[in-house]
């Protein structure tokens, strides 16, 4: 009987563990690579992309542009076209895991009134707005609508803002 006690308190025992060690997770433990702030990336974007008539990113435009609580993010940075034949776009943000989902919802709420603005006005920039990513890093969001107009290959500037991003991780 006690064989039999000893091995039902192991298998509970390891089954506890084994379904502790499976909830785990890395809770976005992603980091920048050494002494990389999120606005180095947003100078990056700017130096080797570019944005049309840029500003950057303050906390009056997080709510009323990206309708994003400044409550729901650690640390941000972004620029966007203050132009209104413009819709580049690009913004960094270290949410709390907390709001996460919702952060990603208000991006794709700008991405929806980017699409909107322009569907019946400037077709080029329409089609950088359908292009435009939302990218996820651990605990970090990272909206993407770049490109140039004449060239229309939005993709490949959303690729390249991409790269830039993950050069500044480890």
């Amino acid at each position: 009987m006690n064989k039999k006690r000893f091995f039902v308190s192991f298998m509970i025992i390891l089954f506890i563990s084994l379904l502790s060690a499976c909830a785990k997770s890395d809770n976005g433990a992603v980091a920048l690579k050494d002494k990389a702030v999120l606005s180095d990336i947003v100078n990056k974007i700017n130096e080797e992309i570019g944005i049309s008539v840029p500003i950057n990113v303050n906390d009056t435009t997080l709510a009323e542009v990206f309708h994003i609580s400044k409550s729901d993010i650690l640390d941000y940075s972004g620029t966007f076209s203050i132009s209104s034949k413009s819709a580049d776009t690009f913004i960094i943000l270290k949410v709390h895991p907390d709001a996460k989902e919702t952060v990603k919802e208000n991006l794709e709420e700008r991405r929806n009134d980017l699409v909107e603005k322009f569907k019946d006005t400037l077709p080029a920039e329409y089609e950088k707005a359908k292009a435009a990513k939302i990218l996820e890093k651990g605990d970090y969001l990272i909206f993407i609508c770049l490109g140039n107009s004449e060239d229309k290959d939005y993709v490949k500037a959303n690729k390249s803002a991409q790269k830039i991003v993950e050069s500044y991780f480890e």
